[in-house]
């Protein structure tokens, strides 16, 4: 019996998919590191944390926001078999977000118990209502494009917030509405006062209207990092213009009044003031001293260049925790472990007295994939077992404040190429970090039987510490039946690509492939902020400049791969594309498009979702998939992996082909049986458990669901065109396919 229900997206067409190309996350596949099975999220470096009711359970569950991706990651709240609470990845439910950029906070603005969006604009502050009470699911709109405040002129002026920062959003002056917290835009030092007066002028929250109480609340100034100066008198040193700070607002202590904790660009840790100030309007008015510059006491925070500190219960006791992470764009010095980002201090106290201690600075990381930085797979039969392994490539490891090199990491194809596992061997794969010579950063692995010989070789591109330059290079793999035909590359055999009058970037992309029938292969170069050029390998082997802009696409920063195709028996040459804000899209035939591309989109397919996900928000619009920043894509087969910037993984499977848990055998267990197939008329359903069954055409639509008890149904498909079609059994635990085909 086949392991795999035979992919209908193979077997069609690709037209018939209309403008997008249907694909589902597979969070299925495995990973296992000693033991541990590695859940591929996608990673993060910056994350900030909130927590929202995201399905329709009525728990809160957790949004992360990744300031260096700009990509949002859901998990939600759940129980598993042994009734633990745990945290569930589900990234169909980000589809349901807007876009978001540098920083997102959610609170519940209008007091209708669910949780909303503010956020940053290059402008300000933009507000969207969530509008799930209406809907009965989760649904956003547009509250306020760009919050304004009233200040001391008695005009409204944009309520601007440096797009580096993280203000605090709270009800200070606890009169039932959202106030804003934020440092002196440029200028810093100090944190105006944002005061909501919607309760005071209609008597509900609704209407995020503000006006400027002032430009030092707390009565303090911050000059650098531990240099505070209280009262009117100034700081007595030179600050630099304002580059980024973070504020939290919480208590601290066991007095009733509301302290701060704050965060820098220019420190490696938080500061906590405590409010002296008890009494009547004591946070309006609060009086901030006693600075502890190295909080908590008993395990300071310690995060490199800018830290921020997030309050939110993530450790399912009802009582909010500290979870303090980097709040950086980028890795620029090298200096923060971005595998290790997330610091988790578990409060032992109360939300009013809390006490926070120390548990872990891998917070989900240490149960996903995650290496940090620019995670870039590639796959080969490393072990010559018929199935193909993966290597990882990063831009770096952080190893101590002066030493950052890329590694490449080994998984282990246990499985099979139809129901892959994957066990994690080794993290620093041929050696490359551990070599006394080799200095190598943004390692991108690229797999490819360079010299003709029927044995794929391993190129990659890296930026070279050594020469401070970036460069392409190959290994030549030397197989043979001393080595039992298994992957053999050494680092003495390191040579050097050059490419006739271009310089290779540290962005910049490349893809091997024969584009003119010589049997030889040539390259093409996706350059940063630039175009895709094309190089033909001469006979000497030199590559040499053919086409400026190869497709007629400009880039600010993208990345491709190749991706097969069986089109009614055809092989059609792909080309899977990222483009950053955009998102990841398909060329079909790309060498028959050399003048102009024509892309599209990948989108999230209506089949494989949660049972309880509202696919019928899903339109042309939104089932677009979006990741944030660049992604870097490579084809497992049909199957599409992704790469982040976040330092983790994806794994897309095409419309109607999930690789984990579809084995025929699934279907003898649950006793699944729908005949006959092919069918005509009518199409017999047997099946021993309850559930739900959808029928897909090839377009991804449900053309019919039913409700399944434990028994036999028959269905009408009298009105169906004879075609391939999808039958989908949902039930509590698992989710079954069937190809049908209806033959009239």
């Amino acid at each position: 019996m086949k392991n795999l229900i035979l992919c209908f997206f193979l077997c069609c067409s690709f037209s018939s998919f209309g403008q997008n190309f249907p694909v589902s996350f597979d969070t299925n596949i495995e990973i296992r590191k000693e033991g541990q099975k590695l859940a591929l999220t996608g990673g993060f470096n910056a994350p900030q944390f909130s927590t929202i009711k995201v399905d329709n359970d009525d728990l809160e569950d957790l949004f992360i926001f990744d300031r260096t991706t700009n990509q949002i990651l859901i998990f939600l709240q759940k129980t598993n078999s042994q009734g633990q609470k745990e945290w569930i990845f589900a990234p169909q439910y980000t589809q349901l977000f807007p876009k978001l950029k540098n920083w997102v906070l959610l609170r519940d603005y209008n007091n209708d118990g669910q949780k909303d969006i503010f956020s940053s604009t290059p402008f300000g502050v933009v507000v969207y209502q969530n509008t799930k009470n209406e809907t009965r699911n989760l649904t956003f709109k547009v509250a306020k494009d760009l919050l304004f405040s009233t200040g001391i002129t008695g005009n409204p002026l944009n309520l601007s917030i440096d797009v580096t920062d993280i203000p605090a959003i709270l009800d200070l002056d606890n009169d039932g509405d959202m106030d804003i917290l934020n440092f002196r835009p440029a200028i810093g030092t100090t944190v105006e006062w944002h005061k909501n007066i919607s309760q005071e002028n209609y008597s509900i929250s609704d209407s995020l209207i503000f006006e400027k109480e002032t430009i030092q609340w707390g009565d303090f100034e911050e000059c650098v990092c531990e240099n505070y100066i209280f009262g009117a008198n100034g700081c007595r040193i030179e600050k630099p213009e304002h580059a980024g700070s973070s504020l939290l607002v919480l208590n601290l202590d066991t007095n009733s009044s509301l302290d701060l904790l704050v965060g820098d660009v220019s420190c490696d840790y938080i500061t906590a003031l405590f409010n002296e100030n008890i009494g009547e309007n004591e946070n309006t008015e609060a009086i901030l001293r006693n600075p502890k510059t190295r909080f908590p006491i008993q395990k300071p925070i310690d995060i490199p260049t800018f830290a921020a500190v997030f309050y939110e219960d993530v450790t399912f006791d009802g009582t909010p925790d500290l979870i303090a992470a980097p709040n950086l764009y980028s890795n620029d010095a090298n200096l923060v472990d971005f595998q290790n980002s997330a610091w988790l201090y578990e409060n032992k106290g109360t939300k009013e007295n809390p006490n926070f201690e120390f548990i872990q600075n891998n917070f989900l990381q240490n149960i996903t994939f995650d290496i940090g930085e620019n995670t870039r797979p590639a796959f080969i039969d490393a072990d010559n077992d018929g199935d193909l392994d993966m290597i990882v490539g990063q831009r770096g490891h952080l190893f101590s404040s002066t030493s950052y090199k890329a590694k490449l990491h080994f998984l282990e194809n246990i499985g099979t190429n139809q129901n892959p596992k994957f066990q994690y061997k080794n993290d620093d794969y041929l050696n490359f970090a551990s070599s006394s010579t080799l200095q190598f950063q943004f390692l991108k692995p690229i797999i490819s039987d360079f010299n003709a010989d029927e044995k794929d070789d391993l190129l990659f591109t890296a930026f070279d510490l050594n020469t401070s330059k970036t460069a392409i290079f190959w290994i030549e793999n030397k197989a043979n039946s001393q080595t039992n035909n298994q992957a053999n590359f050494s680092l003495n055999d390191i040579k050097e690509i050059s490419l006739t009058g271009v310089n290779v970037g540290i962005n910049d992309e490349i893809l091997l492939t024969e584009l003119n029938n010589d049997n030889k292969i040539d390259l093409l170069l996706l350059q940063n902020r630039g175009t895709i050029k094309s190089f033909l390998q001469q006979d000497d082997g030199n590559f040499v400049l053919e086409n400026q802009n190869f497709g007629n696409q400009n880039f600010t920063r993208g990345s491709f791969a190749l991706y097969e195709r069986n089109e009614n028996g055809q092989i059609s040459e792909d080309l899977l594309l990222s483009n950053p804000e955009q998102g990841l899209f398909l060329i079909q035939d790309f060498k028959n498009q050399e003048s102009n591309f024509e892309l599209i989109p990948l989108s999230l397919s209506t089949q494989n979702l949660p049972i309880d996900f509202p696919s019928s928000l899903l339109n042309n619009q939104n089932s677009v998939l979006y990741f944030g920043n660049t992604v870097f894509p490579v084809a497992f087969g049909s199957q599409i992996v992704i790469g982040t910037v976040g330092g983790g993984l994806q794994w897309l499977s095409p419309l109607g082909e999930i690789i984990s848990g579809i084995d025929d055998k699934n279907n003898e267990k649950l006793s699944l049986k729908a005949y006959p197939n092919p069918a005509k008329n009518n199409l017999i359903i047997k099946t021993k458990e309850k559930g739900n069954l959808f029928l897909y055409n090839t377009k991804g639509q449900i053309l019919m669901e039913k409700q399944i008890q434990n028994s036999e149904t028959q269905l009408d498909i009298s009105n169906f065109s004879n075609g391939l079609y999808i039958l989908i059994f949902k039930t509590e635990k698992r989710q079954l396919f069937q190809k049908i085909i209806i033959s009239k």
